[in-house]
C-alpha cells in the first residue's frame, strides 16, 4: 500500500500520514507501506493506493484516516505477486 500526499502539504499533515503508515500491521511497524510526496499532479490532496485500488481524501479528518486504515487492512498483500 502506498500513502501519498501533494507537494506543499503542511508538515503536520505529513506527520499524521506518517503515523498512520508506521502503525503496526501483521506484527510489524510500517509493514509493506510506502509514504511519499506525489509529484504527478494527482487531483486529491491525499491518496492510498494498492494493486488496482485507490482511495482519495481532500483532508486528513478522523474519518479519512479511518478510511485509509481500513483500506490498508483490506488491500495489503493482495497484489498478484507472492508475498512470503
Amino acid at each position: 500500500v502506498e500513502f501519498q500526499y501533494k507537494p506543499g502539504t503542511p508538515a503536520a499533515d505529513v506527520a499524521k500520514l506518517r503515523r498512520l503508515a508506521e502503525e503496526p500491521f501483521n506484527g510489524t511497524a510500517g509493514y509493506h507501506v510506502l509514504l511519499f510526496e506525489n509529484n504527478t499532479d494527482m487531483p486529491a490532496q491525499f491518496a492510498a493506493t494498492a494493486w488496482t485500488k485507490s482511495i482519495t481524501c481532500p483532508t486528513l479528518s478522523t474519518q479519512a484516516i479511518g478510511a485509509m486504515r481500513q483500506f490498508r487492512q483490506a488491500f495489503t498483500d493482495k497484489g498478484p505477486e507472492f508475498i512470503p
